[in-house]
């Protein structure tokens, strides 16, 4: 194995977990640091074809594609509750209204 097919094998992995689990985004964190952690402990532990600051500039990049991935979950989840929030807003609206139409029909009757 080569650092660039270990390191995408963890990104599939962590953005395969991110889209596809439905796990709110502050659960993942020990995904996160295991996918970072994972690639400096393989690296070090098992030797690299690349020098030390290869190796450091490759978990500045994975931890940017951590964040980036945490980021957007987080986002996502921001979106969805907000739109949860108006859809239950308009439907109480909505029963409100009707409410006041049967009691309208009802007085009238």
């Amino acid at each position: 194995w080569t650092d660039d097919k270990l390191m995408l094998g963890l990104d599939i992995w962590l953005t395969g977990c991110h889209l596809m689990l439905p796990i709110r985004w502050v659960m993942f964190w020990p995904l996160e640091l295991a996918t970072v952690l994972g690639y400096l402990g393989v690296a070090l532990a098992l030797g690299s074809y690349l020098p030390l600051a290869g190796i450091t500039m490759n978990t500045l990049m994975m931890s940017l594609l951590v964040l980036a991935a945490a980021l957007g979950k987080r986002e996502f989840e921001r979106h969805l509750r907000t739109a949860f929030k108006q859809l239950a807003a308009e439907r109480t609206l909505r029963c409100e209204a009707e409410h006041r139409l049967s009691q309208m029909i009802g007085a009238g009757a």
